[in-house]
């Protein structure tokens, strides 16, 4: 036995989430019986089945969009975008494509001024809730965007990829802990994009914002 689960334990919890997922259907809760099939969609990768990981991603995504949920579309591509980044190899195209689908509705949700369905997952949030939810979404996508470019090899693009993430967290307003979290690990992989490239000089700047942001966290000074 180890600290991570074997092949056996997917399987064994994939066989809880199809339980889980009839139950629900069911009981006509839509959106946990797509996110039941979401995650079995992604343990299926992580045992590195990706035909049947596909299957259960588009089970989700025929109910979101049967639902007319389009943030529950943009999770699951954010979903399959993740698992062919960490879980398979030589997937970055397809990782890159779905990241593509992912923010494509980011940025249609952040267009709307009418107030999207996120009203359908979030508990009533206000008005800056929801606009703090839909720009820290748009930046993750840029930023796991970055990382997909870094993976293939092209170092320039997941650094401007990173610059728009950081960009858009400046307009943040409100849930500070989120974004103060998401700048440390922009600042840590920008540090070592930019030496890997060679810009050492643009590497230290961005490990000294890196530092200012753990003495921030740590010395207990005022995060904003």
């Amino acid at each position: 036995t180890g600290s991570f689960p074997c092949e056996y334990d997917k399987k064994e919890g994939i066989e809880n989430l199809n339980k889980a997922s009839e139950i629900f259907h069911n009981l006509g809760l839509k959106y946990n019986e797509a996110l039941c099939l979401s995650i079995a969609g992604r343990s299926y990768f992580e045992i590195h089945n990706e035909e049947k990981g596909t299957e259960y991603f588009n089970k989700a995504l025929d109910i979101y969009r049967e639902a007319g949920s389009k943030l529950g579309e943009m999770e699951v591509y954010t979903m399959i975008y993740k698992s062919y980044s960490y879980s398979m190899e030589d997937k970055s195209a397809k990782a890159l494509y779905y990241n593509d689908r992912a923010l494509e509705i980011a940025v249609q949700l952040t267009d709307n001024d009418k107030r999207p369905e996120v009203l359908n997952i979030y508990s009533k949030p206000d008005d800056l809730k929801i606009k703090s939810n839909k720009l820290l979404t748009i930046a993750c996508c840029y930023w796991e965007r970055g990382q997909i470019m870094f993976d293939m090899m092209n170092f320039a693009e997941a650094i401007e990829y990173n610059k728009k993430a950081l960009q858009l967290l400046q307009d943040v307003q409100g849930d500070r802990e989120r974004v103060i979290s998401l700048e440390r690990c922009i600042y840590g992989e920008m540090n070592a994009y930019c030496t890997v490239m060679g810009n050492f000089r643009e590497a230290q700047r961005y490990e000294r914002k890196l530092m200012e942001i753990d003495k921030k966290l740590y010395d207990g000074s005022p995060s904003y």
